[in-house]
């Protein structure tokens, strides 16, 4: 993944610059904008997930997108750093998300 933050980011409607992680600004524009490649897969059920969200919400003050998901994903790996361990995305994946049991009669 590749971070491009930039210093100031100018407001669209006043011209006023703003650092990045301004409270005065809304939530979108307090973060800071990052690239990472997803599989075709995820990026669907994300898209799905966050319409089935959204559309299930009580409160409409936020919006929940594929983006609001990842940025949880992240928070949740980051909470569990101590369990993952590792050399492969695969081997990375089955330290955090243990693989069902195939027995579908556990004892």
């Amino acid at each position: 993944m590749s971070t491009r933050a930039r210093a100031e980011d100018p407001d669209p409607h006043t011209g006023r610059r703003h650092r990045a992680g301004s409270d005065d600004l809304p939530l979108y524009r307090q973060l800071v904008r990052t690239e990472g490649r997803l599989r075709p897969d995820q990026i669907d059920a994300l898209t799905r997930l966050s319409r089935d969200l959204m559309a299930d919400r009580h409160t409409k003050s936020e919006r929940i997108t594929p983006n609001t998901l990842v940025r949880l994903a992240v928070d949740l790996l980051l909470a569990h750093t101590d369990t993952l361990h590792g050399d492969t995305e695969d081997q990375l994946r089955r330290s955090l998300i243990p693989e069902p049991d195939t027995d579908p009669h556990p004892r």
